[in-house]
C-alpha cells in the first residue's frame, strides 16, 4: 500500500510540474498594436485594408499628445518583411509567445506590441517576431514628419 501511495505522490508531481502548452496562443486578429512608453512616445494600430498591397496605421497618441492621424503605407521591397510578417501573425502563421522581457528599469523607453481581436490585446514575446513588427514604428514616424 505504501509503494502505491508514493507512486501515486511521483507521478502526481511528475504532472504537475510538466509544462502546461495552453501558453500556445490562437486564433485569428484583426491588428496591430504598437505601444511606446517613456522617451519618443507613440501609441498606434495597423490594420490591413482592402488592397493587399496597403495597410492603415491609425496613430491615437504622439509626443505624448493624443491625436488622430491615418497613415497609408504602401507594400514595396523595403516594407515587404514586415508586411508578411504582420499577415502571418493575423493569421495564426507564426507563434507570438517567446521568450522577451520588457526591461524592469524605473527610467526609460518601453516598445510593446500586441496583436488585436474583438478589443483583446495579446502582447508579442516572439524575439524574431516582434523585431520584424517594431519597424512598423519607424515607417509610421517617417511619414508623420
Amino acid at each position: 500500500m505504501r509503494i502505491r501511495l508514493m507512486t501515486l505522490l511521483w507521478l502526481v508531481l511528475v504532472l504537475a510540474g510538466c509544462k502546461n502548452d495552453a501558453d500556445s496562443i490562437t486564433g485569428t486578429f484583426s491588428s496591430m498594436h504598437f505601444v511606446r512608453q517613456g522617451g519618443g512616445a507613440i501609441d498606434f494600430k495597423v490594420s490591413p485594408t482592402t488592397n493587399s498591397n496597403q495597410l492603415l496605421a491609425i496613430v491615437s497618441r504622439y509626443n505624448y499628445r493624443d491625436t488622430a492621424i491615418n497613415v497609408l503605407i504602401d507594400s514595396n521591397a523595403d516594407t515587404s518583411p514586415c508586411f508578411i510578417a504582420l499577415a502571418k501573425a493575423l493569421n495564426n502563421g507564426v507563434e507570438l509567445s517567446g521568450n522577451f522581457q520588457q526591461p524592469t528599469l524605473p527610467t526609460g523607453t518601453w516598445a510593446f506590441v500586441y496583436l488585436s481581436s474583438n478589443g483583446k490585446d495579446t502582447e508579442v514575446t516572439n524575439t524574431e517576431l516582434r523585431t520584424t513588427l517594431l519597424q512598423f514604428e519607424q515607417l509610421i514616424r517617417n511619414k508623420i514628419k
